[in-house]
């Protein structure tokens, strides 16, 4: 029998992996914003997570090193 990490066990079973992690991003940004603007259970998932609004915000963003200019 072989043993799994436990990264492994998440990423085998997290929700928040692959296509869902963009539609999450953009979610968490939209509570971030206005808290009212997500259903309750996601407004208490986001809330226990503990982040400051800004780092949800600038997440959903994209990377600080993306070039305004690109795509063409």
């Amino acid at each position: 029998m072989t043993e799994q990490s436990s990264n492994d066990i998440f990423h085998a079973s997290s929700f928040m992996q692959g296509h869902n992690a963009e539609y999450l991003e953009q979610l968490y940004a939209r509570y971030a914003q206005d808290p009212n603007a997500v259903e309750e259970s996601w407004r208490a998932f986001f809330a226990s997570l503990g982040d400051a609004p800004n780092d949800a915000t600038a997440e959903a963003a994209g990377p600080s090193w993306a070039r305004a200019d690109w795509p063409l």
